[in-house]
């Protein structure tokens, strides 16, 4: 399918749960190859093969994904990225002052907020 920057590459399936066709979206390209829509294509004929629509299931998995961000607070995103950039710090000392500064200053403040709540800080 052409569009203003290149081609589409797409897998045409009828669902399993509608038994209508639908058509989903691999990638554009030159962005995306055409080894990696193959890749793109074999996951989704797996997830056909068990009985389930590849889009719906994309679908669901997004609208998960929302609503844990949704509950994330600040304080606890910043909690689970410290854990993630700890071990690549060579001095533990920093990564404990890190961690310190913000439960200090940061968190009596703003820590208790929505990470999809509006982004102007104002207390």
């Amino acid at each position: 399918m052409p569009t203003k920057t290149g081609c589409k590459w797409t897998l045409r399936f009828t669902s399993p749960l509608t038994g209508k066709r639908r058509d989903a979206g691999l990638g554009t390209y030159p962005e995306t190859s055409i080894a990696d829509a193959r890749e793109k294509a074999l996951a989704m004929r797996k997830i056909l093969d068990g009985g389930d629509d590849p889009i719906e299931q994309r679908n669901r998995e997004r609208e998960a994904a929302a609503i844990a961000i949704a509950a994330l607070t600040f304080a606890k995103a910043t909690r689970e990225l410290h854990k993630e950039l700890k071990p690549g710090w060579k001095n533990k000392k920093r990564a404990a002052q890190w961690i310190s500064t913000l439960e200090t200053y940061v968190f009596p403040k703003i820590g208790n907020r929505k990470l999809d709540a509006a982004s102007a800080c104002t207390p």
